[in-house]
């Protein structure tokens, strides 16, 4: 709606419109011909010297076009909004963000653009400084949400790991007991065997002393030839051999299956021999990796460690069964190294199969990264790998070509200083076979 020059008597308005906090024009055809007191200290600009400007001189290049489309829209009548939020430049180059209303008026007699324009650049820094708050709050709550779930997945992994090294311990315990009556039989088996070695050469004497007895003697030599008594003389023994042999290794993989699972261990920390830790992890994945790889063991010198054995173990089975499934196409070469480096162990453990691009590699440690088929793993092995030896105050180190192998290093101190660190203690993951995903 326009007014007219009698609503607005020209020093009424002056007056009135030098008191108002906003910065207000007039301006025709882009050339100002009034300014209050408040636009002229907005702008820094002398109120003489602002009227002799044009109205583009304040306003930035980029936003000038829109200006004058609306300008335009409004002189045709169209319905445009009331308030913008444009940018306004002062003598010193300071855009100040003003909420601007625009209208036409009748000033002098003549149509003008009245234009106030409220400084809210303040309101806008608050804002800016809000959203980023806001954005900051919301990165904290993604990356605190993204640390629950993987304690969730760490917790629940734990527990499945619990679980399955108390069925170990007590598959264990069941199988020691018939493994014992066996080998006790196969001892008392033997010394019976004994005797009736002792009863097969009295009777190759008595065959002899009956050589003056032709029809005798060839009756016993029926039966000896009968019995192969000089064959099963030979094969018997073999055969108990060897199946003391295998009661042995069958009580070795239990031995290892329960020291691997230590269910019924302290989780207190103790003094270990890692090379028993990898000899009875090695024994475990022999399945795993007797068709796919050659196992040479590089030991060094290695004293006694303070650690958590059990995880170790579940360290060092992880890699293990890793490295065997990078072999493509078998048999490589699993090569375990040991040493020790001033107050550090080190344990090494390198294959030679497809090796690692970057990309792979930079994502090896993430929760739930796997490169393995959908239902093969779950992508957490050596997430809580590297948990485990973190909890040691240790480090892995990675190597890897592609197309020629990788190298894991696990590094721990030989010592570990319980005093002073308030989460050394095992987190009650006395856990049995793990189930590998990397």
């Amino acid at each position: 709606m326009m007014a007219t020059r009698s609503d607005i008597a020209e020093g009424k308005f002056r007056s009135v419109a030098d008191t108002m906090p906003s910065a207000l024009f007039v301006h025709r055809g882009g050339k100002f011909i009034y300014a209050n007191s408040a636009a002229s200290r907005m702008l820094g600009i002398a109120h003489e010297e602002l009227l002799a400007m044009s109205f583009w001189e304040i306003v930035p290049e980029t936003d000038q076009e829109i200006w004058r489309k609306r300008g335009q829209a409004r002189l045709r009548g169209h319905q445009e909004p009331l308030i913008y939020e444009y940018l306004l430049v002062a003598r010193d180059g300071t855009e100040h963000c003003c909420q601007c209303h625009a209208a036409l008026i009748d000033y002098d007699g003549q149509l003008a653009v009245l234009l106030t324009a409220t400084d809210i650049s303040d309101l806008k820094k608050v804002e800016q400084e809000l959203q980023r708050a806001h954005d900051e709050l919301e990165l904290r709550v993604s990356q605190r949400t993204a640390e629950l779930v993987r304690t969730q997945a760490q917790l629940l992994q734990s527990d499945r790991l619990a679980s399955i090294g108390q069925l170990a311990a007590g598959v264990a315990h069941e199988i020691n007991n018939p493994i014992g009556y066996v080998q006790s039989n196969l001892a008392t088996l033997g010394r019976y065997l004994e005797d009736l070695f002792r009863a097969f050469e009295a009777y190759a004497d008595i065959e002899q002393r009956c050589a003056a007895q032709p029809e005798l003697a060839t009756q016993l030599r029926a039966v000896r030839d009968g019995a192969d008594l000089e064959f099963l003389a030979e094969d018997i023994p073999q055969l108990l051999k060897e199946s003391a042999e295998g009661i042995t290794r069958v009580r070795k993989i239990v031995a290892d299956l329960k020291d691997f699972s230590r269910s019924d261990a302290s989780i207190d920390w103790e003094w270990t021999d890692l090379h028993s830790c990898l000899d009875s992890t090695l024994n475990i994945a022999h399945n795993e990796l007797r068709y796919c790889a050659e196992i040479r063991r590089e030991y060094g010198e290695l004293p006694a460690v303070r650690c958590l054995p059990s995880q170790l173990n579940q360290v060092f089975l992880n890699l293990l069964v890793n490295a065997g499934h990078a072999i493509d196409h078998p048999p490589g070469t699993i090569t375990v190294r040991t040493g020790c480096r001033g107050d550090e162990a080190w344990i090494e453990i390198s294959d030679t199969g497809k090796g690692m691009t970057p990309e792979v590699q930079a994502k090896i440690f993430d929760p739930f990264f796997t490169t393995k088929p959908i239902g093969q793993g779950t992508g957490l092995g050596l997430s809580l790998a590297y948990g485990v030896i973190e909890k040691h105050r240790g480090r892995i180190e990675v190597e890897s070509t592609l197309g020629v192998g990788t190298v894991f290093r696990v590094v721990i101190p030989v010592q570990q200083d319980l005093d002073d660190a308030t989460d050394l203690r095992a987190s009650g993951v006395n856990a049995g076979i793990q189930e590998m995903a990397a």
